[in-house]
């Protein structure tokens, strides 16, 4: 399993969301600027750090909560494949030891 996204985690999830949205916002403005899009909102950056996007921003158990819901999204995209028994068992397996290490 692989998620390409960016995140910053620390023990105080406001702090962390505080702190990421300067450096994450200097990086998009830049690419909106490129592709001729608006910059983002801090609207647009909350909606996506607190779980309506693909930004893991915030507290330990936060990120944590945030890989089991993506893996159960991944489980249902799954659903169609082949050998969905044995996927599904692989994927809950590698994001039960990710979150443990968490």
């Amino acid at each position: 399993m692989s998620i390409a996204s960016p995140g910053f985690i620390d023990d105080d999830a406001r702090a962390a969301k505080d702190l990421w949205f300067g450096h994450w916002h200097s990086i998009m403005a830049t690419v909106a600027e490129v592709r001729g899009w608006a910059p983002p909102t801090r609207q647009y950056f909350d909606h996506d750090a607190n779980g309506g996007g693909a930004l893991f921003v915030g507290a330990v158990r936060i990120g944590a909560g945030r890989l089991r819901q993506l893996a159960g999204a991944a489980l249902l995209a799954a659903a169609e494949g082949p050998d969905i028994m044995a996927q599904s068992e692989l994927l809950r397996d590698s994001v039960d030891k990710i979150v443990r290490v968490l």
